[in-house]
């Protein structure tokens, strides 16, 4: 995991965490690079995290979503 690479990580705040993703995916999402990721993926995306900033209470832990793929 990546983050077991950069140390600091785990000492950012959920806030800062949520903020570093968002900026992570702007520069992700504005590379000129061919990432293979397609544009109807890019758009689901973009709908989600945006109906995530909307209302950040529907979004669910790591846990609940493995709860819910029956992985758990």
């Amino acid at each position: 995991m990546i983050s077991d690479s950069i140390p600091d990580l785990k000492r950012l705040t959920p806030r800062e965490k949520l903020i570093l993703a968002t900026e992570l995916w702007e520069n992700f999402r504005d590379s000129d690079q061919d990432d293979g990721v397609n544009e109807a993926v890019y758009r689901v995306l973009e709908e989600r995290f945006s109906a995530y900033r909307d209302d950040p209470s529907t979004a669910v832990t790591w846990d609940e979503f493995r709860k819910r793929l029956g992985k758990e």
